[in-house]
């Protein structure tokens, strides 16, 4: 039996109607569900990454991805890894369109360019990967490289997306 989350008791049985221009169903909606989020890059993959923590949860609704996750890096040796940053998703791709701004990022333990006044997670369109976006004073935002990362570092993302 699949539980909705509804906070006002309603008892929408197997499908809630509000002046016949919206019809939920049960079918429409999704549990939580675990995922297991990975770091990658746009380019040659460091000598070593292993984690200590990699833990995502999320949740679809009708075209709507909402999701959370973090990892913690135990060991980081970029050797002649280059590229930009890459964050998996849920295994849930992106709509036709890359979005900005819907989601949060947070990182301890990686070197930022100076004047970095927050990060952005840029979501690819057909894909269900993140790249995580310096926004910079005074500058074009700039893609964080996968040479920012250290061993110990730790990532943690959510927000939300569309399917279609």
């Amino acid at each position: 039996m699949t539980t909705l989350f509804n906070p006002c008791g309603w008892n929408i049985g197997s499908g809630l109607n509000l002046d016949n221009s919206l019809n939920l169903t049960v079918a429409n909606f999704q549990t939580t569900t675990t995922y297991t989020p990975v770091l990658r890059n746009a380019g040659i993959p460091p000598t070593t990454l292993t984690y200590t923590t990699q833990f995502g949860i999320y949740n679809q609704v009708g075209d709507t991805v909402t999701f959370s996750a973090q990892i913690k890096v135990n060991t980081f040796v970029l050797g002649a890894g280059n590229g930009d940053l890459v964050f998996v998703l849920p295994p849930v791709a992106a709509g036709a369109f890359a979005v900005a701004g819907l989601t949060s990022v947070q990182i301890e333990g990686c070197t930022l360019n100076s004047g970095c006044i927050h990060l952005d997670g840029i979501i690819t369109s057909g894909e269900t990967t993140m790249f995580i976006s310096q926004n910079i004073s005074g500058s074009a935002a700039i893609n964080l490289p996968l040479s920012a990362l250290s061993s110990g570092a730790v990532i943690t993302v959510s927000g939300t997306y569309f399917v279609s």
